[in-house]
């Protein structure tokens, strides 16, 4: 966790320095995905394995938990009691109450994305932009079957609302982006290994974009919450968190404008992951 110091003491004194960029990526075994980052310099690449985890998706009428690895959400479906096809209650929890949040504000998500929208624009516009173009390249293009959006997207996208909408209603303000990424130890083949918790790993990521907002206080808050966490030891992962440790990745620097990134042997044969690369 050696970039909580960097974060705290060079980017906080640096508000103008520039953000990492985010890549998702699927990785197979035997072949070398190229990222291009153009910028001139060989960056520091963290590697995260992208946990799959169970939603309540509306799509199978709520009675299956579907797994995903990517979930936009409003605060009301954070957690849910769906009936399984057996007859059996499960609760599904998105956030956990004991843990904190592991998710960023879809209008920030939106941002980062680059994703275009207005105060006329459909939520259901506005939520298939932001798929697209947060899979869009440098990233991979990831299944349909990857993400999925909460019961009451889907119930407010049906009935055409808007953006302006939402946020006259104070819905907008309550949509989240979670996703549950670990850190890649790279580890000998056969050797043991395990991961940093999702919810830290999101938590790093929101002191960067308090950082890149000039919310100091804020970072300094979460910095601190971080540091709670290690201080008690690795968490838990999250309800319904993917078993085994992150895969293996090898970091390659390709030159000055790229990196190449392979999987490493004695792990998966296919493994979706996220690379942060920093200039």
């Amino acid at each position: 966790m050696s970039d909580l110091v960097s974060t705290e003491t060079h980017e906080l004194a640096l508000p103008g320095a520039r953000p990492p960029l985010r890549v998702f990526k699927r990785l197979r075994r035997g072949e070398t995905a190229t990222v291009e980052h153009g910028f001139g310099t060989m960056p520091l690449v963290d590697v995260y394995g992208l946990d799959w985890f169970p939603v309540v998706s509306s799509a199978d009428e709520m009675t299956e938990p579907v797994p995903v690895q990517f979930y936009v959400y409003h605060t009301t479906d954070r957690s849910a009691r769906v009936k399984r096809a057996d007859g059996t209650i499960e609760r599904i929890t998105v956030e956990d109450p004991d843990d904190p949040p592991a998710r960023i504000a879809f209008a920030r998500a939106l941002e980062i994305a680059g994703a275009g929208y207005g105060d006329e624009t459909t939520l259901g516009d506005t939520v298939t932009d932001f798929w697209s173009r947060f899979f869009s390249p440098p990233s991979d293009p990831f299944d349909e079957t990857s993400f999925g959006n909460s019961p009451w997207i889907d119930v407010n996208v049906g009935d055409r609302r808007t953006v302006g909408q939402l946020k006259s209603g104070g819905g907008w303000d309550d949509l989240w982006l979670t996703f549950r990424p670990r850190k890649t130890i790279n580890v000998p083949a056969g050797g043991g290994g395990g991961g940093v918790p999702g919810d830290l790993i999101l938590t790093m990521l929101q002191v960067d974009e308090a950082i890149m907002a000039g919310d100091r206080s804020r970072a300094q808050m979460l910095i601190a919450k971080i540091r709670a966490g290690l201080g008690g030891g690795a968490a838990e992962q999250g309800s319904g968190g993917g078993a085994g440790a992150p895969p293996g990745v090898e970091v390659v620097q390709l030159g000055l404008d790229a990196v190449g990134l392979r999987l490493m042997d004695g792990g998966p044969d296919e493994a979706a992951v996220m690379a942060l690369l920093r200039p």
